[in-house]
């Protein structure tokens, strides 16, 4: 809700399973007008919808052009340090968690700003995501590559040199969101909704993901639903 244009509630949205209802929390600063609902008693799912990771100072932090550079919630930066870095085209380049080096994502661009990769440090587990043009290789290895109804899932490259995978196909909506993704896995000419249905997703206006139902994945993850941009999931960045 706005007040003359500056924020003067906010909702926070909590999903419980066990009823399947989403729960609207108001907000007022840091601490709850009222979180009470007639004749309800259950327990949210904390697993979804905001986290408020610290209860001290501000948030978040902007830089001169409306960067953000701190997201103290999700223990990007430090009340001292930027946890975000970005480039002459307002790209960012370094996103750092816990300032640790141990615990980040770094980006490289090409000159007009096309993303070209994406190295995830987990506590030492990296994984390096090239880009070139319709083909993504992940750890040099060659991950799927796009046609125009979906992509092309690589499980391996045989030495004879032919790629094993599967065509993945995807319904878009109006909007150009992916809504469904399916393979015939089985090559019988049909598709098993129990075991051939990859992803099914849904949206919010603004993007977000509906949660709680539609969220198993038969096969490899694409985060390329919403718009067709990429979707950054890595270290809690969802």
């Amino acid at each position: 809700m706005l007040f003359n244009g500056q924020p003067f509630r906010l909702l926070q949205i909590k999903y419980c399973a066990s009823t399947g209802i989403f729960l609207y929390f108001p907000i007022h600063g840091k601490k709850a007008i009222s979180c009470k609902l007639p004749a309800h008693n259950k327990t949210g799912n904390t697993i979804y919808g905001f986290k408020d990771g610290t209860n001290t100072g501000n948030d978040y932090t902007y830089n001169e052009n409306g960067n953000m550079t701190k997201d103290l919630n999700k223990g990007i930066g430090t009340s001292s340090l930027n946890g975000i870095i970005y480039n002459h085209l307002n790209l960012p380049t370094e996103v750092k968690f816990d300032n640790s080096n141990a615990k980040k994502i770094n980006y490289i661009y090409s000159a007009d700003g096309t993303k070209l990769r994406k190295t995830v440090n987990d506590n030492g587990n990296v994984i390096t995501t090239d880009y070139a043009g319709n083909y993504i290789y992940e750890n040099g290895s060659l991950k799927m590559f796009f046609h125009p109804e979906g992509y092309f899932d690589v499980t391996g490259i045989p030495p004879s040199g032919e790629l094993e995978g599967a065509y993945v196909y995807q319904y878009k909506d109006h909007l150009g969101n992916i809504r469904l993704s399916y393979s015939d896995t089985d090559n019988n000419g049909s598709i098993n909704a129990s075991t051939e249905i990859i992803e099914e997703n849904n949206y919010y206006p603004f993007g977000l993901k509906h949660k709680g139902y539609n969220s198993n994945i038969n096969g490899v993850d694409h985060p390329y639903g919403y718009n067709g941009m990429e979707e950054q999931n890595e270290l809690g960045l969802e």
